[in-house]
């Protein structure tokens, strides 16, 4: 799968993101029949596309696709209020994906202008703290200031979502000495 993410207003290519599936299971064969009818008579929202072989390749594919966009362009939001006690309302919520205990980077933007044209040529931001997902609605979630922010967020900043740290890579005892010398494997 391919795909392409583009700017609309200057029509630039900003992200080619490529995500490949496949499924190797057995028990399903096309037998006398045409691959595009099934896929023209199959909903792709239904059980039997999600469920059929190449549903799920083609998800693990989206999936790669959606992985590789958010890693470039992770979720912002806007503090849309904040608390008496310091609480963020973001305009984020449930339908954004985000969880309880998700973290955000608080992040105070200025923007610097031409002075002529008074067009935005530059977006400066400094990161001022985090908050932390409390409590969900659709479209809104609660947020807590979390320790060591330099200043309490205000209406108007932007919060990104942190991205989780990479899993570490997978370690295998393959290569290592084990001690005994009749055991190891040498290239030649």
């Amino acid at each position: 799968m391919d795909a392409r993410v583009i700017d609309t207003t200057t029509a630039r290519i900003l992200l080619t993101p490529r995500g490949e599936g496949e499924n190797k299971e057995s028990g399903a064969l096309f037998i006398g029949g045409n691959f595009f009818n099934f896929i023209g008579a199959v909903g792709f929202d239904s059980s039997e596309w999600t469920e059929s072989r190449i549903g799920r390749a083609t998800r693990t594919a989206v999936d790669q696709v959606i992985q590789q966009i958010v890693e470039k362009f992770p979720l912002e939001a806007t503090v849309l209020l904040v608390l008496p006690d310091g609480t963020a309302i973001l305009d984020v919520g449930k339908f954004s994906g985000i969880k309880e205990g998700d973290e955000f980077d608080i992040m105070r933007e200025t923007l610097i202008k031409d002075e002529q044209t008074g067009e935005v040529v530059y977006r400066e931001r400094k990161k001022i703290g985090a908050l932390k997902v409390v409590e969900m609605q659709e479209d809104r979630s609660k947020c807590s200031l979390m320790n060591g922010a330099a200043e309490p967020p205000r209406k108007g900043d932007i919060a990104i979502l942190k991205r989780p740290d990479p899993p570490p890579p997978a370690t295998s005892d393959k290569g290592k000495d084990s001690g005994d010398k009749r055991k190891r494997r040498f290239p030649f």
